[in-house]
């Protein structure tokens, strides 16, 4: 391969590398879907002699290994390309840190983990496109300035002392040359972009690291003249592990890394990964034998603050470095007070949930299901609640979407079912339930899913003596169009045990009277809010009410109405046929002891 750039019109083009079978393969047919301009080979000599020949403007290798002929053709390339040159992405099945960091040492720019989205795979591709065009855009500058210089100095032999010195600077700009991150420039050029993105869309939300590598006296008394800037390729693998897939990790100084957060979903987020690098760095690292402390300080900005430059959001997290400094070791610090306290709070709340799973603080509350016919409760749905230490019972609403991101739906919803089941037993005991009397548990996606749930639910009725039969599961519509087989097959093998499955918020999505009818379902059940409100008029209301039944009569099974706020609403449905009603007309959601005393009355509502 030769070592010299080819200058052509075509520096958009990508090239991948397809190691398996095409058919297997996803990111050639994914950049053709966005429109780039892409070539694929599938072997490493038909790579070399590409890249040769054309101009590349960035190299994606899939399903990338550890083998030596893959870390071996990065390694070739990077002989005679630099990082901005021709940037690499590699794309593997395997998420091991190990794969990775030889991936890295090796000479690639990013690595992606399979399954990935288009929207990861794309933001990489344009960030190495961006990194490919300023090269060559520089590039075409320092030739002009070789001619001019060599024009002027070429007698007393200067002109190469000049070209020398300019893409000594471009190499810096573009790219750190001692631990391959991304320079100033590639940096600056990322930033202007976000910044731009955010004045255009004000739902993006993007933030800024500054970390700064304090003590370096302390540091260079470990190492002898030279070994020190081994401690910096450590560092940025330490903030590219702890950073996410999307961030953007660069070195803009001696001692001092940038890293761009890209499209958080909350301002606590750029906290979390600041905190996460900073405890990551806090632990030692073990550089040419020598035992090594690193302290840091994390300084972080987000673009909510609508600052009008790039230079001023990152002047505030140089800011918030030198303040989280002045804290101690390895701290972290926000610009911004109130989000400070905001994203604590937050970050607060999320280690007290890993407490409360362990602490058995979620409780259950149940609103009745009532036979309007009899004025009897003929079910319950469980709802979740959380005892805070504070004292204060919390709703979903305070805390659900920081069980989604961290993966503690499942626990919280099988502590649930086994606290439901327990109290439940014990109305039982006091006064049996009636026999079509259920118990409906409402299940998330991944818990529908989830190959121990129904393994779960029979061990709790077997350990508390309950009868599975009394259970059901209410599914909203949405969760069964992610695959329609599998869901039928999980509720055929609940069925088999007595266990019913709901569908729940009929209308939501865009499941066919044939698929529903193929689920085996025991109930539908529809919210009378989300469907009708008071202002319209009485012909819809009973029309709205006629539809219902005419579905659960074809489905063969009940129908629940959700969301009855009054009398008059429970009057309406009740008079039209829709009998099995739940909703604050009948009260607020119980307690254990609110339900013993409906136990001691039969059951009865009044």
């Amino acid at each position: 391969m030769e070592a010299h750039l080819v200058k052509d019109n075509s520096s958009n083009r990508i090239l991948v590398l397809e190691n398996q079978s095409a058919n297997q393969m996803f990111v050639y047919h994914y950049l053709k879907a966005n429109s780039f301009e892409a070539a694929r080979v599938s072997s490493y000599d038909e790579a070399l002699k590409v890249i040769e020949e054309q101009s590349i403007g960035v190299l994606v290798i899939e399903d990338f290994t550890q083998k030596a002929s893959d870390l071996n053709l990065v390694a070739t390339i990077r002989k005679h390309r630099n990082l901005a040159e021709l940037p690499i992405i590699v794309v593997s099945l395997l998420s091991e840190s190990a794969t990775k960091v030889a991936a890295w040492n090796a000479g690639a720019n990013y690595y992606i983990v399979k399954p990935a989205g288009q929207e990861e795979l794309i933001a990489k591709v344009n960030l190495c496109l961006s990194l490919h065009k300023s090269y060559q855009d520089l590039y075409t500058k320092e030739e002009h300035l070789a001619t001019k210089d060599v024009a002027i100095d070429h007698a007393n032999n200067k002109a190469q002392y000049l070209v020398d010195s300019v893409s000594g600077i471009s190499d810096y700009l573009f790219y750190d040359s001692v631990t391959g991150l991304p320079g100033r420039h590639v940096f600056y050029d990322l930033l202007e972009r976000a910044m731009v993105r955010a004045i255009r869309n004000d739902k993006y939300l993007f933030g800024l690291l500054n970390v700064t590598i304090n003590d370096l006296d302390q540091l260079k008394a470990k190492f002898p003249d030279g070994e020190m800037e081994q401690i910096w390729p450590a560092i940025s693998k330490r903030l590219q592990l702890s950073s996410r897939a999307s961030d953007l990790v660069s070195r803009i100084g001696h001692n001092r890394f940038v890293i761009l957060l890209d499209d958080l979903r909350e301002v606590s987020d750029a906290l979390r990964v600041a905190n996460r690098i900073s405890k990551s760095l806090s632990t030692q690292l073990y550089i040419l034998g020598h035992r090594v402390e690193v302290n840091a300080s994390i300084g972080v900005a987000v673009s909510c603050d609508s600052y009008e430059s790039p230079e001023s959001l990152l002047e505030d997290a140089y800011k918030a470095s030198l303040l989280a400094k002045t804290l101690g070791k390895n701290k972290t610090c926000m610009c911004n007070k109130e989000y400070q306290k905001h994203s604590q709070e937050r970050l607060n709340l999320e280690q007290e949930l890993y407490d409360a799973v362990a602490g058995r603080q979620f409780i259950p509350r149940y609103m009745p299901i009532v036979n309007c016919e009899d004025e009897t409760i003929c079910g319950l749905e469980v709802l979740l609640r959380w005892r805070h230490p504070s004292g204060k019972i919390l709703i979903p609403d305070d805390f659900l979407d920081l069980c989604d991101r961290d993966q503690l739906v499942l626990p919280i919803g099988y502590e649930l079912i086994k606290a439901a089941i327990e109290q439940v037993k014990k109305l039982d005991t006091l006064n049996p339930l009636p026999k079509n009397f259920t118990i409906n548990f409402n299940i998330s996606s991944c818990q529908f899913y989830d190959n121990d749930l129904l393994n779960s639910i029979l061990l709790n009725c077997q350990d508390f003596k309950f009868a599975p039969s009394h259970i059901c599961l209410e599914v909203r519509e949405d969760t069964f169009t992610k695959d329609l087989a599998k869901a039928k097959q999980i509720i055929d093998s609940f069925a088999k045990h007595g266990i019913g499955c709901i569908l729940d918020r009929l209308g939501s999505t865009y499941l066919s009277m044939c698929d529903m009818l193929d689920l085996n379902l025991k109930a539908i059940k529809s919210n009378y809010l989300d469907l009708i409100s008071d202002r319209r008029s009485l012909e819809l209301k009973e029309r709205y009410a006629k539809i219902c039944l005419k579905i659960s009569d074809f489905l063969d099974c009940q129908c629940i109405i959700n969301g009855v706020s009054n009398a008059e609403q429970a009057k309406l449905l009740a008079e039209a046929g829709l009998k099995i009603q739940e909703g604050y007309a009948f009260g607020k959601p119980l307690n254990l002891h609110s339900l013993e005393v409906f136990a001691e009355n039969n059951y009865k509502l009044n």
